[in-house]
């Protein structure tokens, strides 16, 4: 294991082949832009990038939440507005990410930015951003996608069994086969993963647009079921947090798009747009759909079932309306399914590449520029969590990770207004939203807390955690190193035909994304700016330690 110096970033080429080391790729997808190495490509526009979000947020929470926000609002009235307030909710972390990866447009997201404002925190914020992607790479990002591949499972096993539940090795197997197919699909190439995404993406809106115009013919017809109280004073303070939390678990995931900000098409302008019109889209239809229930089921219905759309559907469409549903549903979940090897499986990638995991992660095709060993890696702790069977009693707390994690987003980000003050913003945001974000979440947190009733999330948390801390001394602090790491580099090179990936000097990104005029201003000003006249892990890189393994 080697220490990163101040000097000018050069991939790791420690056990590169010989193949990698005599091609050149270009850095990014524009002509005469060339390095050592490869580079992840821009090829997603703002149609591609608007999926992505829309892809993230619609999943098969939309077919089963109404019925708890309903249940815990105690109205029309006040379930209609929990909903108008998660999309509200959503569309400000939206904004403050948009904020984010405008500033920071690299490849991992959060973590990337977590790194940025640890800078000049030396040790102590090398450490929190270690932590950071340590307990998503081992915890929630596989945990969430075994989830993802049960729930599909479910659905497209009930037109097997829709009388009685599916036999827990049919389960099991059939998850493990998607989530193989899903790791496959995404580890193919770029345009691969896109089109899949903008094709689901489409039957998503398809599917709830279904719901909606069922909803319109339905109350033009006169069914309308809307007769309780809009607005209920039985309903308490406890019950309308409920009721938020259940809606903000369906609008959650909007920000996996800055997990690809370097395969975006100028990422300054292109991430902010695609982020709120992707929320204000989804809001819009979750809005619409919620009214469409309410218009054609009786209350009582709603909340009795725990899956509102197959009701919906047994209501308006008849018997064959359930299977109808059960096939939507089952192409809803696979998609947000592969979505998160689409988007998530950078988080690997970046984190190898900045020197926090294994250094083969960051490897990329020479053909397609894919991360192609992170996504298989993430596909690999996906199955391993998918065989064990149920991971729901961890998984149904998983909300309360991703708070945590959020709140590490939200002092990043205010720490950056102080180090990055001089960084020409194209995107920026009122202070009291950052803060707004890091109310919510830390609300969220402590209701979790004091609410729990399985402490099994809290075991994990403490396991991972020690195990962050025992990995972070051996091979960080005292720089231990796995033997033949070099010779398993350069096998997996060999065999999946992968090269180091090279960083994009944030001068030259913003001369790329930016519009000629507003390039040249802005170029001259990061010229002045010590830290950003290098590449950007050099900015993040110039004060901490950062070692591999």
């Amino acid at each position: 294991m080697s220490t990163e110096g101040k000097g000018p970033d050069v991939p790791n080429l420690r056990g590169v082949s010989k193949l990698a080391l005599n091609k050149k790729m270009p850095i990014s997808a524009d002509k005469g832009r060339e390095a050592t190495g490869g580079a992840l490509r821009r090829e997603l526009g703002l149609f591609s990038a608007t999926a992505v979000v829309i892809g993230s947020l619609i999943g098969s929470g939309i077919l089963v939440a109404p019925s708890l926000v309903y249940k815990y609002s105690d109205s029309v009235g006040v379930s209609l507005l929990m909903w108008l307030g998660a999309g509200l909710a959503a569309i400000i972390e939206a904004l403050c990410f948009a904020e984010l990866a405008a500033l920071v447009p690299e490849a991992g997201g959060d973590y990337a930015y977590l790194c940025a404002a640890a800078d000049t925190m030396g040790r102590p914020g090398d450490f929190v951003a270690f932590m950071s992607v340590w307990g998503r790479i081992l915890m929630s990002d596989p945990m969430a996608a075994a989830l993802q591949s049960l729930t599909f499972t479910s659905y497209a096993l009930r037109l097997v069994y829709p009388s009685c539940d599916p036999p827990y090795e049919a389960t099991v197997l059939v998850a493990v086969a998607f989530t193989t197919l899903a790791t496959g699909l995404n580890a193919i190439s770029l345009a691969t993963s896109a089109n899949l995404q903008n094709t689901l993406a489409v039957a998503k809106v398809v599917m709830l647009t279904s719901i909606i115009v069922t909803g319109i013919v339905a109350a033009s017809t006169g069914t309308n079921h809307i007769n309780g109280p809009f607005l209920s004073p039985d309903t308490t303070a406890g019950g309308l947090l409920e009721a938020l939390f259940a809606a903000l678990l369906c609008v959650h995931g909007a920000p996996s798009i800055c997990y690809i900000g370097e395969e975006i098409k100028k990422p300054f302008y292109t991430i902010p747009r695609a982020l709120i019109l992707g929320v204000v889209i989804v809001t819009f239809l979750y809005i619409l759909t919620n009214v469409a229930y309410f218009v054609v089921l009786e209350s009582e219905a709603i909340v009795a079932s725990e899956a509102t759309a197959l009701i919906f559907a047994e209501e308006s469409w008849g018997v064959a309306g359930a299977v109808i549903i059960s096939v939507i549903a089952s192409i809803s979940t696979f998609g947000t399914l592969s979505l998160g090897f689409f988007s998530n499986s950078r988080l690997g990638f970046a984190a190898a590449r900045r020197g926090h995991l294994p250094s083969f992660l960051s490897l990329i095709s020479v053909k397609s520029s894919v991360p192609v060993i992170s996504t298989l890696f993430r596909g690999l702790c996906a199955v391993a969590f998918t065989a064990m069977g149920s991971v729901e009693s961890v998984v149904s707390s998983l909300q309360l990770v991703a708070a945590l994690f959020n709140i590490l987003t939200s002092l990043a980000q205010a720490r950056l207004r102080f180090t990055m003050k001089d960084v020409p913003r194209p995107f920026s945001v009122p202070c009291f939203l950052v803060f707004i974000t890091f109310a919510l979440n830390l609300i969220l947190i402590i209701v979790k807390v004091m609410h729990a009733t399985d402490y099994v999330i809290f075991i994990v948390l403490g396991i991972v955690l020690l195990s962050g801390i025992v990995v972070y001394v051996v091979f960080h602090v005292w720089k231990c190193v796995f033997p033949y790491m070099s010779d398993v580099s350069t096998f997996l090179q060999k065999l999946f035909v992968c090269e180091p990936c090279a960083h994009i000097s944030m001068k030259e990104e913003r001369s790329y994304s930016l519009p000629p005029e507003k390039a040249t201003s802005q170029t001259v000003a990061h010229e002045n700016l010590t830290p950003l006249s290098l590449s950007i892990s050099d900015a993040l890189r110039k004060r901490s330690i950062v070692t591999r393994f």
